[in-house]
């Protein structure tokens, strides 16, 4: 009767937890932190698709002009980058499947038979650590935290990959800018060069004039050449990011030089990089996770402390059946040391979190001063130095259409007032680079 009671106890408690805790698949919860800072969601069947995404993805839309958020959509279905974040979310999730389940009995056994006359012996045995169904609790609670740290940790890595797109983004629309206006730059020198050419051959002005024009025309084609290289490589690294063919003739919409005037006050940014920054959000979930350890860490036996089971032996022809415990003796390690560590991982992740809210009020000031001071310098480019700039060139062009100076000295007013259009463009790019460093300090989507 006892050996009985003994078998249905290890019965019972081997199977008392032998289902697995599916958590779920984590993607609504990365959605979730993603629009939680005005982003876009990421569609389950995107991530589910057993589909290897490779990238070079050609898409006819694409071929027009396109606005940013287009092209984070975009990179959220077919980037590479982001697809290998998507699978981190599954392996995690397998490690709290895992975690959940009861470990499996183990079966021991002895037979050994007599080669001088004597009699042989079986013995055999089922044991099962039974501390193991009292850790499952804190082993799911753990791996459980981990799973949760993961999430916000995917949607981190996603946040920063969609700021590089934004990043790209901006070149790609700079590039395209100083091409118009350096094509500008080409056509007029090109013109003033064929005229200067002219009136050289029926001896109108010198050779020497000719040769500085030849030169004006000459670097401009020669910037105008490495432009059009840079919008290349803006481009391709934008399809790069989005995972989109590079064969693509990719263009920004966005019109650079259209500053925005709306910032927010350093004070509310501060606020919002509290309340939005993943990298905070992870130093937490760090902290939670190594409570869930120090916990573990609490107990002085481990879960393979305490085997209990039954036994069986047969021996000269007699056979005993009992229950068999095995109890580890905590004479050397008795988990101080194990407790000792874990409590200063927990302070080491409590410190994490102080250091990470002292990094960003840092980013998020120093980008605040910056965007501002780029804005401003950009502003005085479009509304002072331009117009200033247009007005000698067309000064300059009555001058030369009155025969009061000649053509080099027209056309350089005219390159003047291009090359001031270009730094103007520049000056803007400079505005929406540091807007992005700051949308990346404030740890919200990118708008353009």
């Amino acid at each position: 009767m006892l050996s009985r009671l003994n078998l249905l106890c290890v019965g019972i408690l081997s199977l008392s937890a032998c289902s697995a805790i599916d958590p779920g698949s984590g993607v609504s919860e990365v959605s979730g932190l993603l629009k939680a800072r005005g982003g876009a969601p990421i569609d389950q069947s995107v991530v589910s698709s057993e589909t290897v995404v490779t990238g070079g993805v050609y898409i006819n839309h694409l071929d027009r002009p396109f606005s940013l958020d287009t092209a984070l959509r975009t990179a959220l279905v077919h980037s590479p980058a982001l697809h290998a974040q998507y699978a981190r979310l599954e392996i995690s999730r397998a490690d709290v499947k895992q975690a959940s389940l009861p470990r499996n009995p183990q079966l021991d056994s002895v037979i050994t038979a007599g080669i001088t006359g004597e009699p042989s012996r079986l013995a055999a045995g089922a044991l099962y650590p039974v501390l193991d169904l009292v850790y499952r609790p804190i082993r799911v609670s753990e791996s459980t935290a981990e799973f949760q740290a993961t999430q916000v940790s995917v949607a981190d890595e996603i946040i920063s990959h969609i700021n590089e797109i934004n990043e790209a983004y901006v070149q790609l629309a700079k590039s395209q800018a100083r091409i118009r206006a350096l094509s500008n730059v080409v056509s007029v020198a090109r013109s003033q060069a064929k005229s200067a050419r002219g009136l050289a051959a029926t001896g109108g002005i010198d050779g020497s004039q000719v040769a500085r024009l030849e030169n004006i025309l000459v670097e401009a084609e020669i910037e105008h050449n490495e432009e059009r290289s840079a919008k290349k490589i803006a481009a391709t690294r934008l399809a790069s990011l989005m995972g989109t063919s590079q064969k693509q003739k990719l263009s920004a919409s966005l019109n650079i030089e259209n500053i925005s005037q709306n910032l927010p006050p350093i004070e509310t940014a501060l606020w919002r990089a509290k309340e939005q920054r993943l990298d905070l959000a992870l130093a937490k979930e760090q902290v939670h996770v190594r409570e869930t350890a120090l916990e573990r860490a609490s107990r002085t036996f481990g879960p393979d402390a305490i085997d209990v089971g039954v036994e069986y032996e047969r021996e000269e022809g007699e056979k005993f059946l009992g229950p068999a415990v095995g109890v580890e003796l905590p004479i050397f390690d008795n988990g101080t040391v194990r407790f000792e560590k874990a409590e200063a991982e927990l302070r080491l992740a409590e410190q994490q979190v102080f250091a990470t809210k002292n990094r960003i009020a840092s980013e998020v000031r120093t980008t605040h001063v910056d965007v501002l001071s780029k804005r401003r310098a950009a502003m005085t480019h479009r509304n002072k130095l331009v117009p200033f700039a247009r007005a000698q060139a067309d000064l300059a062009r009555r001058r030369f259409e009155g025969g009061q100076i000649g053509a080099l000295d027209f056309l350089e007013a005219e390159i003047e007032a291009m090359r001031s259009q270009l730094s103007a463009i520049d000056a803007a790019a400079g505005y929406w680079e540091a807007l992005g460093r700051f949308n990346t300090a404030v740890g919200g989507w990118p708008r353009i």
